[in-house]
């Protein structure tokens, strides 16, 4: 043949050039063989591979985490909103008892909820994002009440707003009760517990989407 053609081999590198655990998908390597030249260069190029699958879960995460659009048409976006949505909201936690707070920790998030009351000025806290989106919660004597409120970027006047519910309990209407002598309807098995109504703020915090443990009925409010 002449000068300056090369034959390109795709070929498994031996296991000693496998990548190691940590890096299970890396592909083959590719050997050059310069037919002229009689040598060969060998080109590995794991190491970009692995980078891009390391950071698929990412990738993943910003496609489909966006918890204010959940359920919701994106096709129709403009391009400029899509950007918006995908960068971290400023996120705004409220209680019934006063407390104001801008970008809330974790840890702001859960010592808030531990220090609800049942019904004495503050048993209500609410958790929310730009564009109307927010998670809230109501602490009673018999339970926890759990919400959830998604938005459609494009008019703040439609939304879905939902119930968080365990998937396995009774059906049976019960009343949530305060000391304040005020009841929330909804079913036996609407009543949470603290830790169940913590994973729900933590999961908004962290635009997680709503947790797949609950079976979520959409409320007509």
């Amino acid at each position: 043949m002449t000068a300056g053609v090369f034959l390109l081999v795709a070929a498994v590198g031996p296991p000693r050039l496998r990548p190691k655990r940590s890096w299970p998908h890396a592909g083959a390597t590719i050997r050059f063989i310069c037919c002229t030249g009689g040598f060969s260069i060998i080109f590995a190029f794991q190491t970009a591979r692995c980078a891009l699958i390391a950071a698929l879960p990412y990738l993943h995460h910003l496609r489909t985490q966006p918890s204010a659009l959940q359920n919701e048409d994106l096709s129709n976006l403009p391009k400029s909103m899509k950007r918006k949505i995908a960068t971290r909201p400023i996120m705004k936690l409220a209680t019934a008892g006063g407390l104001r707070r801008t970008r809330p920790s974790k840890t702001l998030v859960l010592r808030t909820l531990s220090e609800l009351d049942t019904g004495f000025s503050n048993s209500f806290c609410n958790l929310g994002s730009p564009g109307n989106n927010y998670v809230q919660t109501l602490h009673g004597l018999n339970g926890w009440h759990l919400e959830w409120r998604v938005t459609n970027p494009l008019n703040i006047n439609r939304y879905r707003h939902y119930r968080a519910s365990r998937k396995l309990g009774s059906n049976r209407a019960r009343l949530l009760r305060k000391s304040d002598k005020f009841v929330s309807r909804g079913l036996e098995r609407d009543l949470l517990s603290l830790e169940e109504v913590e994973r729900c703020f933590l999961a908004f915090w962290s635009l997680a989407g709503r947790p797949a443990e609950f079976e979520w009925r959409r409320l007509k409010i």
